[in-house]
């Protein structure tokens, strides 16, 4: 598998999981992983344009009202 094709196949299972449950991976994951990988490559300024629109486009579907990780008194309320 070529570094593109690894790279298809890993926004393609990032997008199908942030459709399903609206935030990305929260648990210790191979998923989670790469994406903080990902992001690590964004900040430095290293990733490739291309892939960092795809990403972001699917950053972009997430969910922020959804999901707070319990630390707002109002996710406590829904």
């Amino acid at each position: 598998m070529t570094h593109e094709e690894s790279w298809n196949a890993f926004i393609d299972e990032l997008r199908a999981y942030v459709q399903e449950h609206h935030h990305f991976p929260n648990k210790h994951t191979n998923l989670l992983s790469k994406v903080k990988y990902t992001r690590k490559k964004i900040n430095d300024g290293t990733l490739e344009e291309w892939k960092k629109e795809q990403f972001l486009e699917v950053a972009d579907m997430r969910d922020m009202e959804e999901h707070c990780g319990g630390r707002r008194k109002e996710c406590l309320e829904i």
